[in-house]
């Protein structure tokens, strides 16, 4: 029979996923914003429990990291980059696994157990990059984040070309972010101190989610920018970063930065 094709728009971003008409159906009883095509053509003989991931959340990372499978396990929020960009969707991890294996590393998937912070404590030359490491892109994990000096962690977000992007900073990385960029908002910006040396973090303040605009940055030392993406709740996020921050990101991150 012909599939389906289910679409949801979620934060302002639309995302679709081509399924069984079985599944479709009971995603459409799931959720009202749900629309698809050929859903005459499902029956009540589904086993919903087998796509219960896939069912319940959909293309929401908050739902898809508070939802587990039948069998308890976590479900995985996944990232597929495809002629149309980057789409999001939460699967099992059997599905996640089987997927994996046919479309290969355009394919990435997050945990909910993989959101957790990477590290507990931070110190020396790390220091200003505690926000990050312990939030990265979770906006609810950078809210009970505290920076090295022990103040809130900062949360900023932008909107580029029609996508949101967001980052758990340091507040004084976030202060500065939102004097150099008017589109930024930032949380907790009131912390920031004038003490703050703005020019170790040129790369993450004037170019933030901005792709091209990293290409054409460089480090007070003259060194070009890198535009990074990580793996995380939230799908794929990409950011610029100085050579230096870089390097020492990939270090505690790993594979998934």
């Amino acid at each position: 029979s012909p599939c389906s094709y289910c679409s949801i728009s979620s934060n302002g971003n639309e995302a679709g996923l081509c399924v069984d008409p079985q599944v479709a159906t009971q995603m459409m009883q799931q959720n009202d914003s749900v629309n698809c095509t050929n859903t005459e053509l499902g029956n009540t003989g589904f086993d919903k429990e087998e796509f219960k991931c896939e069912i319940e959340a959909m293309n929401d990372a908050e739902k898809c990291a508070a939802t587990t499978t039948v069998g308890e396990e976590s479900c995985e929020f996944c990232s597929i980059d495809g002629p149309f960009g980057t789409q999001s969707f939460c699967f099992s991890p059997d599905h996640a696994d089987k997927l994996k294996g046919v479309v290969g590393d355009k394919f990435s998937c997050v945990s909910h157990e993989e959101t957790e912070p990477i590290v507990e404590d931070v110190e020396g030359p790390l220091d200003a990059l505690k926000c990050f490491l312990e939030a990265r892109t979770n906006e609810d994990a950078c809210s009970t984040a505290v920076a090295a000096d022990g103040s809130p962690c900062s949360y900023c977000s932008i909107s580029s070309n029609g996508n949101e992007a967001g980052l758990c900073v340091d507040p004084q990385v976030a202060t500065q972010m939102m004097q150099q960029n008017d589109s930024v908002n930032c949380t907790n910006t009131e912390l920031g101190n004038t003490g703050f040396d703005k020019e170790e973090f040129k790369c993450e303040i004037e170019a933030m989610n901005d792709a091209e605009k990293c290409a054409a940055t460089t480090t007070v030392g003259e060194e070009s920018c890198e535009f990074c993406s990580i793996d995380g709740p939230f799908g794929t996020q990409s950011f610029c970063f100085s050579p230096d921050h870089a390097d020492k990101l990939k270090g505690v991150v790993g594979d998934k930065f």
